[in-house]
This record gives structure tokens, sequence and C-alpha cells, in this order.
């Protein structure tokens, strides 16, 4: 298999890591459908981790949008707010609003009673704050919490590198912001929405925002930093990554109590950490194996695919327990059944990404300032 060609517009390795976020996620989700391998639930029931796929997502988020803002300060001297709401309105809400207006018919056909709150909850973007689960179908909406999290964050971010200024942004909102979820984890880890809420992950957003800006303003230092010994240290982040899963078998096996509280408190951080080394290393350390398998063409292919793949994965991958069809959506049933769903959410994606999002993208390029980066 090949590599894609080089694109001055494309950041290397970032659709990579996005291929692989989305897979976590489509694994952690179809992991709960009907059908899949019984025999494999008890060795990969700990891998299947679909938060660790949406932080990657949010590192990913705040590194690039914060690397696009300041390459627009940097050329133009200054950051045009009404611009990059275009864009981002054009990236994110024609999929969305649509796949929505196909929950509310589908679901209504079958009689599912998704309530209207959470219809309103996902439409404004604030399924992360209220009520979503309160109800007994209420899973194809329940992931829009993430892009909750997402347009909250690009209502509060570029507003304030633009009205502050990078050096205020820079110096004293991500260190708050990377600070603060840790402290409230520890005070609040009980709290069964703090996975959900921007307070308690913010971290993860703000650590891609904190290597877009090392990147910016020290990268001959990190070009040093992240060329020292990569490949010792790229493995030494994929073990803090699954520091959790080592832990609790290292514990299982000599019988001690797993430390939860301070994992619950610590683990997300060291996480996104340990995601942000191995993303400014595979961005300025070309090389290696590891490189070389994020940049293949076909892996790259399904990095551009996972918005469509995020969006529509809700539809089919549906948890067993939920997945209560009338006896008359018989094909229905075996669209969600694995592992034919895995193809529905695949042949979803693509009918998204190139008679949708594509369009959508090519009209978002006219209100670009400065050359798209991806």
């Amino acid at each position: 298999m090949s590599t894609s060609r080089p694109d001055s517009n494309r950041i290397p390795s970032l659709d990579g890591m996005r291929a692989v976020s989305i897979m976590v996620v489509l694994f952690a989700h179809a992991f709960q459908t009907k059908n899949f391998p019984t025999l494999s639930v008890h060795r990969l029931s700990l891998l299947a981790d679909g938060k660790l796929g949406v932080r990657v997502f949010f590192v990913i988020s705040g590194f690039l949008i914060t690397t696009l803002l300041l390459k627009e300060k940097a050329k133009t001297g200054r950051i045009s707010l009404t611009a990059f709401y275009k864009r981002r309105v054009l990236r994110i809400l024609p999929v969305y609003y649509f796949y929505i207006l196909v929950i509310a018919i589908v679901c209504g056909l079958m009689l599912h009673e998704i309530p209207a709150s959470t219809y309103i909850s996902a439409s404004t973007f604030t399924t992360n704050w209220w009520g979503v689960w309160s109800k007994p179908f209420t899973w194809p909406l329940e992931h829009t919490w993430s892009l909750a999290m997402e347009e909250q964050f690009y209502l509060t971010w570029p507003v304030l590198l633009a009205c502050a200024g990078p050096r205020f942004a820079g110096r004293i909102w991500i260190p708050i912001l990377m600070l603060m979820p840790p402290c409230l984890r520890f005070f609040m880890w009980h709290d069964p929405l703090m996975d959900h809420l921007f307070y308690f992950q913010g971290d993860s957003i703000a650590s891609g925002c904190l290597l877009a800006f090392l990147l910016d303003r020290r990268r001959p230092q990190m070009s040093k930093i992240f060329g020292f010994f990569p490949a010792l240290f790229r493995a030494t982040a994929l073990v803090l990554i699954f520091l959790n899963i080592l832990l609790a078998s290292a514990c299982r096996r000599l019988d001690i109590p797993f430390p939860l509280h301070l994992f619950v408190m610590l683990h997300p951080t060291v996480q996104c950490i340990s995601i942000c080394y191995l993303m400014g290393s595979w961005v300025l350390n070309q090389n290696g194996v590891s490189y070389w398998l994020l940049n293949l063409a076909f892996v790259q292919w399904i990095g551009r695919l996972s918005y469509s793949l995020y969006i529509w994965q809700q539809i089919a991958l549906i948890p067993h327990t939920a997945n209560t069809f009338p006896d008359q959506w018989s094909l229905a049933q075996w669209a969600t059944t694995f592992p034919q769903n895995l193809g529905f959410v695949f042949l979803l994606a693509m009918l998204s990404y190139y008679c949708l999002e594509q369009p959508m993208l090519r009209l978002k390029a006219h209100f670009a300032k400065i050359p798209a980066v991806h």
C-alpha cells in the first residue's frame, strides 16, 4: 500500500489520527451490538473505550483550530471571526442537521418516542448540559454531547484569541483550562455528567491548543525535543495512554485495590499530553513505521470520512439492549446487527461525505483567508 501524496494544505498524520480515533469509537459501539463475537468480549472489553477516541478528536480539534487562527493572525494581522464562523457553519452544520432530520423521520416511523427535549438539546448544541439520557430510547442522538463541547469551544476560544490576543490566551486561558478539569474531577469524580461537561474535559482541547502554540512559537526547540529518540517516546506515550488497562490488570493479579479516584482525576490529562506528544512527533518527525501507517492512502481516506462516520454510526451501531425494532422492520434489525452494521455505517458515511460534506467543503474554501489546513 502507498502513502498519500504530499499536500501542503494538510498537516501530516492528522487524518491518520482521525482514522484511529473513529475506529476506536466504532469498535466501542459495535462491541455492544447484536451478534458481536462473545468469545472476544472478555479480552477486548477494556479496549472498547469510545471516550478515548473522542478525546483524540478533541486534542486534534484544539490543535487544528488554534493553528489556523495563529496562521491567520500572522498573515493578516487580525483574526476574522466572521470568516471563521462561516467556515465552521459550512463544515459542521449541514451534515449535523441533516442527520437530526433523518433521525426524526426514522424514529417517527418506528414509533420510538424520543422526547422533544432531546431534539432541542441536540439542535442547540446543549446535549452535554441537560437530560438527553433520561428516556429509554435516546441513543441515536446521545453522541451529540461531543459536538456540543466542540461548539462551545468554537464560541469561546476564537473570540478570546481575537479580542484578548494570543499572548493572554496562551499564558492565562490554556493553563487554567489544563488545571481546572483535574481539580473538578477530584472533587466531583462520582458525578454521572462528568464525562460530558466542558469544565471537566476541557484539558483535552486545551492540550491541543498548547501544542499549536508551542509549534508556532517554539518550533526549533520542539523539533529537538520531539526528535529525541522518537520511537522510544512514542512507545512510552502509548503505554501512558493505556496505563489504566495495564494497572487494572496488575491490581487484579496482585489482589490490591485499583486507585480509581486518582485515575479519574489524572489519567485523562495524562492521556491528552501523551496524545499531544504523538501528534507533535508525527507532525515534526515524518519517519518511522507508525508515521508510515498513519499516512497510508486508505488510512487517510478513513480519516477524511471520520466526521461523517461519527455522525452516522449512531443510527447503525445500536446497543442490543436498545435495539427494539418492530417486527415489520426486519431490514432495520438486520442492518443494525454485527458485522453488517459496520458496512451500513461506511455506506451512510460515504453518501454523506461525497454528496453533502464535500460540496460544503468546496463552498467553505471561498471564506478562507489563508490556505485551508486540515
